[in-house]
């Protein structure tokens, strides 16, 4: 059965795509130069008990988790814009739209009772797209899109 073509203006998903970037370049910037500082000093010890060694962090500096944190939840909200832009775009851009979302499911079921609310508005080519890219369909490429959207669950939970 051939399906008619699907067609996204994708400057809006690039643009959220390369905000998460910047996001993400921040952070690795601030790690980065986090350990440059060498925050921490190493001691080890002998066990002669347990016949090996400890390891031990002598007055370790504490890591900036605040700070890395909000980068990381920017970083993975704009990414996760970037999925629910797409499957608005593909319900045909209302700006009235506020239910569609990208479906990010982990079995065919709860696609099916996802997309009964929330992807009513795609036409079954769309919907055979969206379905073609959820984690439950087994393929290594799928797996960053159930981390984006697990994080981003994280984040909303707070």
């Amino acid at each position: 059965m051939s399906h008619p073509p699907i067609r996204l203006d994708m400057a809006d998903v690039i643009a959220k795509w390369d905000r998460a970037q910047e996001h993400l370049k921040t952070l690795n910037n601030a790690v980065r130069s986090f350990f440059d500082d060498d925050p921490y000093t190493i001691a080890t010890e002998p066990d002669h008990e347990q016949r090996c060694h400890v390891v031990r962090l002598v007055n370790p500096g504490s890591v900036p988790m605040r700070a890395w944190s909000v980068l990381i939840g920017d970083c993975v909200h704009n990414l996760r814009c970037t999925l629910d832009y797409i499957a608005w775009q593909l319900a045909g851009s209302d700006l009235n739209d506020r239910a569609t979302q990208f479906p990010v499911c982990d079995t065919p079921h709860r696609f099916n009772s996802f997309a009964g609310r929330r992807l009513t508005r795609l036409s079954s080519s769309a919907m055979t797209f969206l379905e073609c890219l959820q984690p439950y369909q087994g393929r290594n490429e799928n797996r960053p899109i159930w981390a984006i959207d697990t994080i981003e669950k994280l984040d909303i939970a707070r």
